[in-house]
């Protein structure tokens, strides 16, 4: 059959997106406001059966009424359809990346189990733990639900952008960075603002209501005012400091001096919004010398496209043709059959840093006939006792479908080497004992793991960490304080050596305290988790612990990924734990 190319798709991509555009067209209609209008459509062709012509005027009458919708802004049915097919691509990536996965005939139980139920009001706090992506992906869907209430589970880490661009915050702390966390959600790239802004062609356009909404509201005569007052000074006060040079440091403490604000008769001012001056006079030449800062930034542009090509090119040598981000590539797998691998560059979630990341698609398992001792046991097969991570998406009803991948921080020709690449790929072909792991006799890993500890700090996104080690019998070790204002927590990572690999451990959560758990609890928390999470695995040990771990090649290791493998591990693996600690799973 004949493949014809239009722009960057095939016609049977087409097709399939089209396919696709049609099943998400019909769950809005089913299961949203549309259902509304479907009924009262149906309603007025009378309660007798429905016939070809009365069918097709129950057809026409939706059809009018979407058309009498579209000449308003307010919320509809037209305009949630519109919304989904103006920005049928935004919505896919961020809220059902794997539907080009599926089938055709899977794609209704897909979206059926993603998108559903919904409700007009939502509300996510910190015993919403199960819920709380899905709760995401629905808001981030047009139409139901139309609002969030929320504590500050959503401070960081979800986006809420594509249809929300209106943010109200109740119980006020003095923080501008807090506050800017939160305001952040829907401060995206892509967002529903950026998008309306694009738009707009003239300055002379731009309206208060084409921005952000965020309002502070509060009640008259009341220590509220006193609070939202001295918020938006500080934030003022913030914003002015980041272009002033010396300064003085905001002190944004969130307990108030009742005494001398009630002293204080000033109204809450109003946000700045005029131009800010920098203090720094560009200076601009015609030759940009070499080693300045300025080619610094010109080469920093220049980085990804670097590694990129660096990627590509050893990915080449190593398969005799182009295989980055294109498919038909096979491989032999740990279990000694043919699998299709598809091989990509992607952005860590947390940090921006550049990841190989391979995939291969396993098996669909059924989780419903199996004991607690047989979960054990296939997940010691499939997980613990291979190289490759292992993560499972939920097809059905205690139905998961399973994939293999292998992810590796990577870099241009000075961090990543072909050795790497052969090593990275072998991940999938053989299994390992980790009753195996040694302790590290490597030169450069001795080396790392003692500079580590002298440079004592670590930091990738937005938690920082001061490190310190340690040494064991059996293992090295790094220790990481986590030193935000808002917690103190500490982690602990224990470094192996196996099979020419760096192996990172950690235990997450006690077999003691995990004894109790459903099988589908520790889906939850291992093969589910791992599908949104960089570099880390989370998998139960031959002990029944919850256990972090993240490999690394040991030949060709940088110092930037010794630090990063671990840092990204502790990260990981101590959010895990106080989720488990926080939240009642039972």
């Amino acid at each position: 059959m004949q493949t014809i190319v239009r722009g960057n798709k095939t016609d049977l991509e087409l097709l399939q997106t089209l396919d696709i555009h049609q099943m998400l067209f019909a769950q809005c209609l089913r299961t949203g406001h549309g259902v509304i209008d479907l009924y009262l459509s149906r309603l007025r062709q009378g309660t007798s059966n429905l016939t070809p012509k009365t069918r097709a005027a129950w057809m026409q009458d939706l059809a009018d009424t979407l058309k009498h919708q579209s000449e308003s802004t307010r919320f509809s049915t037209y305009s949630k359809l519109n919304n989904l097919a103006k920005h049928l691509h935004l919505i896919i990536k961020t809220n059902l990346p794997d539907v080009y996965d599926k089938s055709s005939d899977e794609y209704r139980k897909y979206l059926s189990q993603m998108l559903n139920p919904v409700a007009p009001i939502i509300g996510a706090h910190g015993e919403t733990v199960g819920s709380r992506s899905a709760q995401v992906r629905k808001f981030r869907m047009p139409g139901y639900p139309l609002a969030l209430i929320s504590t500050d589970v959503f401070q960081e880490g979800e986006d809420l952008h594509t249809f929300c661009d209106s943010v109200t915050h109740y119980g006020l702390p003095n923080s501008p960075v807090s506050i800017e966390q939160k305001t952040g959600r829907v401060d995206r790239v892509a967002s529903m603002a950026q998008r309306r802004l694009l738009q707009i062609s003239h300055e002379s356009d731009l309206t208060d209501e084409a921005l952000i909404q965020v309002t502070f509201p509060f009640v008259k005569e009341s220590i509220e005012v006193l609070q939202v007052r001295r918020l938006c000074n500080n934030i003022n006060e913030f914003i002015a400091s980041i272009h002033d040079i010396g300064a003085p440091l905001i002190d944004a403490q969130d307990v108030i001096d009742t005494h001398t604000e009630l002293q204080d008769r000033s109204p809450i001012p109003e946000q700045i919004s005029t131009l800010l001056h920098s203090p720094y006079e560009p200076k601009l030449t015609r030759k940009v010398p070499k080693n300045s800062r300025e080619q610094f930034v010109i080469e920093q542009g220049t980085h990804v496209l670097r590694i990129e090509r660096h990627l590509e090119h050893l990915l080449t040598t190593h398969f005799g043709s182009k295989v980055l981000n294109r498919e038909g590539l096979t491989i032999l797998s740990s279990d000694g059959l043919k699998k299709h691998v598809t091989l990509r560059l992607k952005s860590a979630r947390a940090s921006g840093e550049i990841l190989l990341s391979a995939s291969v698609k396993h098996e669909e398992i059924d989780i419903a006939g199996l004991s607690r001792k047989q979960f054990l046991e296939l997940m010691q097969k499939l997980s613990w006792n291979t190289y490759h991570r292992t993560y499972a998406l939920e097809t059905a009803n205690r139905r998961y479908q399973l994939y293999y991948d292998a992810e590796i921080l990577v870099g241009d020709e000075t961090q990543t080497t072909p050795n790497e690449i052969a090593r990275f790929l072998e991940r999938f072909t053989i299994d390992h004992d980790p009753n195996q792991y040694r302790k590290p006799i490597a030169t450069d890993i001795n080396r790392y793991w003692k500079r580590a500890a002298r440079e004592a700090r670590a930091q990738y996104g937005q938690r920082h960490a001061e490190i310190l080690r340690f040494e064991q019998r059996d293992c090295l070790g790094l220790t990481f304080h986590f030193t935000e204002t808002t917690w103190q927590r500490k982690h602990r990572i224990k470094i192996y050596e196996a099979g020419g690999r760096c192996i990172f451990m950690a235990k997450a959560v006690s077999a003691s305290r995990i004894k109790d758990f459903s099988i589908e609890q520790l889906v939850k928390l291992t093969w589910q988790r791992n599908a949104h999470i960089d570099i880390v695995e989370f998998t139960l040990d031959d002990e029944g612990n919850l256990i972090g771990r993240a490999i690394h090649p040991s030949d060709g290791l940088t110092y930037k990924e010794f630090v990063y493998c671990a840092y990204t591990l502790a990260v990981a693996t101590d959010r895990l734990e106080y989720l488990v600690q926080e939240a009642d799973l039972h």
